[in-house]
């Protein structure tokens, strides 16, 4: 499953989100301090199902995102409870502690979730409205009024006030 992709990386329609979320980069695990928690969006590309001594199964994945390469532990407890979750080629978020060994820097799981799940939920729209002072009018504003509360669903307002050189910003959520 390692390659390229011609259509352009699974990831990429999420980098808005995953700049959002504070995630950092596999490219930069590198750089972490041992024992650091750390958010990623990756999607997995290997498994290497294994058990512990007493039985327990874990894994070690092999995640990609659009900057490299990076192996992580899920070990028993983990695995157990994010195994449905931890499919090949589906977009994660995965948040996990920075791991530096001999062998080279690994992470190991905390928590994931699909990212298609958090985009989904926490998308809300957004109706901008940008307004000079000078040619407002008492009719403009009374429309204006009008408009904004026939929405129905969940909608972030952003309105904008010029006058002259200076301007001013409104920002209200409204929810019916």
């Amino acid at each position: 499953m390692l390659g390229f992709y011609v259509s352009g990386h699974p990831l990429a329609k999420y980098a808005s989100r995953l700049q959002e979320l504070k995630t950092i980069s596999l490219g930069e695990i590198e750089g972490q301090r041992n024992g650091k928690e750390v958010a990623v969006g990756a999607l997995i590309v290997g498994i290497r199902p294994m058990r512990s001594r007493k039985g327990a199964r874990w894994a070690i994945y092999t995640l990609q995102d659009m900057t490299g390469v990076q192996e992580m532990l899920a070990f028993p407890e983990s695995f157990a409870k994010l195994e449905n979750i931890l499919k090949p080629g589906t977009p994660l978020l995965l948040k996990a502690r920075v791991q530096i060994e001999e062998a080279g820097t690994r992470l190991s799981l905390q928590e994931a979730r699909r990212l298609e799940d958090i985009v989904e939920r926490k998308a809300v729209p957004e109706f901008r409205v940008r307004l000079e002072m000078e040619s407002l009018s008492e009719s403009t504003l009374d429309r204006l009024e009008e408009l904004l509360p026939v929405r129905r669903d969940r909608v972030r307002c952003s309105l904008s006030y010029i006058h002259r050189m200076v301007q001013w910003q409104y920002c209200k959520r409204k929810s019916a």
